[in-house]
């Protein structure tokens, strides 16, 4: 016997299974090697699973279920990948069987365990009988070598795959033994590797193409007698007791092949699997359904890891789990993490591409601001505020004052999206096109996009006191206007504004500009009597972030119309216009 092995078992039940680890193809065909050759194993695919009505009802329409995605399905605590599947057919005993991986939310790859569900019935049967199998990998469940081990098997409930309650407890154990018998196929070398027939198959290097047959029989059935059979071995069946010949007691056998974790499914197992590498960067605090996002969408993945991989401080990885939370719980939106971890909320930019030209300037002057220290932590030093929200940009063709088409159109506007905690910055795509009465110049579109990016944030602090230092305590009132918000605007994130576009200033102006301005450009700041000064950035950027503003009463009263101050600022922001995109 070349495996052989006693494990407790809590259920009278023989089965024999054939158990597969190869990686031919996701729709690769394993006959067993055998004179019969009555045993057929699949590699199938979601489409697959989709063809088959009862199978699929079964799999996705239980009430205790819930499906996830394509690729998982929710059962009571385990979720069942669907994307791959192992079909076994065997036409002796004219059964299938259907064998599915499953994880439990508190898996953890380094065990060396994975589970199956396995769904079985005869061919003119309706109903299904459930199982879930449990294997041992010693070596790794990317190695191929044949002492992995059956650590547990239990019939479930088949409408709940929930295991069946336990009336009482009995001094007798069950146990069983099992061989592993290998076999050959078109994809085996001769080697476990089957590295010299990699060019035959769709696997590559080192994918395991044996088929490992096992035949479980049961050694002590607690006086319980059976209906036996078995795919290997003796075959008899004769039922009853102990025994010392496979398949010869117990209950009717189980035909069934490994299916390996996602990764393990359609490529090397030995590639590493990201979202794995990030959870333990983040000590392994993401739960099932955040490893599982991050599985499914490969780029989002690589950008967390070479960020996690830059900045392994804990301030970096609190705002990377933060921001995976965020994805997980809107899938409405498109968060963009790269966007999002240097900004001071999170950002969906799905809808802007390079592919126009309002597009390709919006993205240039917001990356612009993710290079600025200060923009990352807008909200820190005023409210000590680190929590994270959700903004969704967008270009459009016009943009009215409260989105509302009566009223006048304007740069930019922010507002609530319906139904949901997040917001949407809608920017009017003339701010970024010449020759229109609303064209900006880059530094000041960044204003823009900064000063929308205040309203979001002021909406949701009106919205919800609780998060962070409650505002009444920082600003004496609430501001749920836009009016309100420009008043505190000008009164408490001058300073803060005039910061950020210092430091963006020469990704988002002409070096040829800046140097006019330095060198050939006189300002005057008073007329009675003229006083002359050299051109003073931190002036421009406080009348550029005072722009929008002209409103508010801090603005009324300290750049009255027609004043020195109002014509000072006036200049400014001619002079920056004229000259710092050219």
């Amino acid at each position: 016997m070349p495996t052989k092995n006693f494990i407790p078992f809590i259920k009278t039940v023989v089965f024999a299974i054939v158990l597969s680890l190869s990686g031919c193809s996701s729709e690769s065909e394993i006959i067993e090697n055998s004179d019969k050759k009555s045993i057929l194993m699949l590699h199938k695919n979601y489409e697959f699973l989709k063809s088959k009505e009862s199978l699929f009802n079964a799999i996705t329409n239980s009430g205790t279920q819930k499906t996830i995605s394509k690729r998982t399905v929710q059962a009571l605590d385990f979720k069942i990948f669907t994307d791959r599947l192992t079909y076994v057919k065997n036409e002796e005993k004219a059964k299938e069987s259907f064998t599915f991986y499953i994880e439990r939310n508190n898996y953890s790859p380094a065990s060396n365990t994975i589970e199956n569900l396995i769904l079985t019935k005869g061919f003119n049967e309706e109903e299904y009988k459930a199982y879930i199998i449990t294997y041992f990998f010693p070596d790794g469940i990317a190695s191929e070598h044949k002492n992995f081990k059956v650590t547990g098997f239990k019939a479930v409930n088949s409408e709940t795959f929930s295991f069946n309650n336990l009336t009482s407890k009995s001094a007798c154990e069950n146990t069983y033994e099992y061989m592993v018998i290998e076999t050959a196929h078109k994809c085996y070398s001769g080697n476990h590797s089957g590295a010299s027939e990699a060019a035959n198959c769709e696997g590559k290097g080192s994918l395991p193409y044996s088929t490992y047959q096992v035949v479980a029989y049961l050694t002590d059935s607690c006086g319980e007698g059976v209906a036996g059979g078995g795919t290997g071995g003796d075959q008899s069946g004769a039922g009853g007791g102990r025994s010392s010949t496979p398949g010869s007691g117990g209950g009717a056998p189980v035909d069934t092949g490994i299916s390996l974790p996602p990764s393990c499914q359609s490529v090397d197992c030995e590639v590493p699997i990201l979202a794995n590498d990030i959870n333990v960067l983040l000590g392994n605090t993401l739960n099932f359904e955040q490893l599982t996002f991050l599985f499914n969408n490969d780029n989002i993945a690589t950008e967390v890891k070479n960020y996690l991989d830059q900045n392994t401080n804990a301030a970096a990885k609190a705002l990377t789990t933060q921001i995976i939370a965020a994805m997980v719980a809107n899938p409405g939106l498109k968060i963009n993490f790269t966007a999002s971890v240097n900004s001071p909320m999170n950002i969906d930019i799905l809808a802007i591409t390079n592919a126009t030209t309002e597009g390709k300037k919006f993205l240039e002057v917001y990356d612009a601001l993710t290079k600025s220290p200060e923009f990352k932590k807008l909200f820190i030093d005023m409210f000590a505020e680190s929590k994270r929200f959700n903004v969704k940009f967008e270009i459009a063709e016009k943009v009215y004052e409260n989105d509302d088409p009566t009223k006048k159109e304007v740069n930019a506007n922010t507002s609530k999206i319906a139904g949901t905690d997040n917001y949407i910055i809608k920017i009017n795509k003339k701010i970024f096109n010449k020759g229109t009465d609303f064209s900006q110049i880059r530094i000041k579109n960044a204003k823009t996009i900064l000063h929308e990016c205040i309203h979001a944030f002021l909406f949701v602090k009106s919205k919800n006191s609780t998060i962070g230092m409650d505002i009444e305590t920082v600003i004496d009132k609430i501001y749920p206007t836009t009016d309100e918000q420009h008043n505190f605007m000008a009164e408490k994130m001058i300073p803060t504004m005039q910061k950020i576009l210092s430091q963006i200033r020469d990704l988002v102006t002409t070096t040829a500009g800046r140097n006019v301005l330095d060198t050939q450009i006189t300002m005057h700041p008073t007329q009675t009597p003229l006083t002359s000064t050299p051109w003073i950035w931190s002036e421009y950027y406080k009348f550029l972030s005072l722009k929008g503003l002209e409103k508010t009463v801090y603005f009324k009263n300290n750049f009255p119309t027609g004043s020195d101050q109002w014509k000072l600022l006036t200049k400014y922001i001619e002079y920056g216009h004229n000259e710092l995109d050219k």
